[in-house]
């Protein structure tokens, strides 16, 4: 189980759910692999310095 900001915040480990990349949205799943800005930004520097090029997932 990944443990993202929202579950931490369950388990009572976080009171803030707040993303550290981006600071913008709640760290779920989702932003954490999908969403956040700076992720997606690394996203696509893999994806243009290995060629392996793959849907862009909403």
């Amino acid at each position: 189980m990944l443990q993202t900001m929202d579950r931490l915040h369950i388990v009572g480990g976080k009171n803030n759910q707040t993303c550290i990349l981006c600071c913008s949205q709640n760290e779920i799943h989702d932003h954490l692999f999908f969403q956040c800005h700076y992720t997606r930004s690394i996203w696509e520097a893999i994806s243009k310095q290995s060629g392996i090029y793959w849907p862009n997932i909403q």
